[in-house]
């Protein structure tokens, strides 16, 4: 939610407060932005919520009322009063500017898009950082393994490096980062976990003298098998937590670093 208004910096940060504490709501994210407050709330229900920005939103207009915040009517860019305002869409907030704010926030957003698009970008250096990246991540998910920590969290950490060296090795933090990210991380981590089991069933098979391959006995053992499934699992799952982490941070990190408009 965003409540779009001019007012000057002490008084925004104020509003910030008294969004905070109106109705003692802890599970509140609210922060200053150029046109105004960006806020959100969340409740154990649908209705509290609800209720809980409702409370909110009267305390905070009615502080910013008294201070002369400058709402409808009024570019919340420059402060100007304005009887035509254009409605456009910056990155995920609808405000209403005056033409002359309209006009230079496009012209921003213009001039950061192909920025953005002359940006260099290498696949296949991004790839072998990746690569890196989630081999650390494998190491720690091995020496963990064999400390007997769960190790699946290391997963997690595969990912953060992968997205990390991708872009460090010349990758453009977009789209396709994510996908390529997220296949060789879990690629890399399954072969760890295979890799760890056939050495150490592979010991089972050398201690005991048995005529069969690591793979028959992880297969036809129920208990080993059990924890290979198990390993894999929290592996799977735990990669996908990371990508999902990382995705909604590169959203985050890309919003942030350049403006992005539609009408």
């Amino acid at each position: 939610m965003h409540l779009n208004f001019f007012a000057d910096g002490n008084v925004k940060a104020q509003a910030v407060r008294v969004f905070h504490v109106a109705s003692n709501q802890t599970m509140t994210n609210v922060g200053v932005s150029v046109y105004g407050l960006a806020a959100t709330v969340n409740g154990m229900t649908a209705n509290s919520a609800l209720k809980k920005l409702t409370e909110k939103l009267d305390a905070t207009i009615t502080y910013l009322n008294q201070n002369e915040a400058k709402g409808v009517g009024y570019c919340p860019c420059c402060g100007e009063e304005c009887d035509l305002l254009k409605t456009i869409r910056v990155n995920d907030v609808y405000v209403s500017l005056d033409e002359k704010c309209y006009n230079e926030v496009a012209k921003v957003a213009a001039v950061e898009e192909q920025q953005y698009n002359e940006q260099p970008n290498n696949y296949l250096k991004g790839f072998i950082g990746a690569v890196l990246g989630a081999g650390i991540g494998a190491v720690a998910w091995i020496v963990l393994y064999y400390i007997g920590f769960l190790s699946a969290l290391t997963a997690v950490l595969a990912v953060f490096l992968g997205n990390y060296f991708y872009v460090k090795f010349g990758g453009k933090a977009n789209n396709v980062k994510n996908i390529i990210v997220a296949g060789v991380s879990l690629i890399v981590l399954v072969l760890a976990c295979v890799g760890i089991y056939y050495v150490e069933v592979g010991n089972i098979i050398a201690a005991n003298n048995l005529n069969m391959t690591p793979f028959e006995l992880i297969f036809s053992n129920e208990e080993i098998m059990g924890l290979f499934v198990s390993d894999m699992a929290m592996n799977v799952i735990f990669t996908i937590i990371g990508v999902v982490a990382q995705i909604a941070s590169t959203k985050r990190n890309d919003q942030s670093s350049r403006t992005r408009v539609s009408q």
